[in-house]
C-alpha cells in the first residue's frame, strides 16, 4: 500500500473526499466545510481530517473524519453527531485520534 510520494499522497487523500460525498449520497445536502479540510500528520503517518455537514430528519447533523495512511495499513475514525454537539465532542475525539499508532 505504499504510496510515492507527498503529492501522491495529497491526491489520494483529496480523492476520499469525494469518494464519500459519493457514498454518502442518501445523506440530504452532504458537503464538507472547505475550511475544516486539513492534511497533516499523526503518529509520523500523512492524516486527512474533515467535517461534513448534512441534514437528517429535519436537524443538522455533521461527520467528523479522520483517515491515517500507514505503510502496511489504514486507520478511519469517524463519528456522526448533531452539529451542535461538536465543539464539545472533537477535542475528545482528537485525543484519542492522535493516539493511534498505525503501522
Amino acid at each position: 500500500m505504499r504510496l510515492a510520494g507527498p503529492a501522491s499522497i495529497s491526491a489520494v487523500m483529496n480523492r476520499r473526499l469525494d469518494s464519500k460525498v459519493a457514498q454518502r449520497n442518501n445523506f440530504q445536502g452532504y458537503t464538507f466545510r472547505a475550511d475544516s479540510v486539513r492534511q497533516t500528520t499523526i503518529g509520523g503517518k500523512p492524516a486527512l481530517s474533515a467535517v461534513a455537514d448534512y441534514m437528517q430528519t429535519g436537524q443538522q447533523m455533521v461527520e467528523y473524519i479522520t483517515w491515517i495512511d500507514g505503510e502496511k495499513s489504514r486507520a478511519v475514525f469517524s463519528v456522526r453527531l448533531p452539529a451542535s454537539e461538536l465543539p464539545g465532542f472533537q477535542s475528545r475525539f482528537d485525543a484519542i485520534i492522535q493516539s493511534a499508532m498505525v503501522p
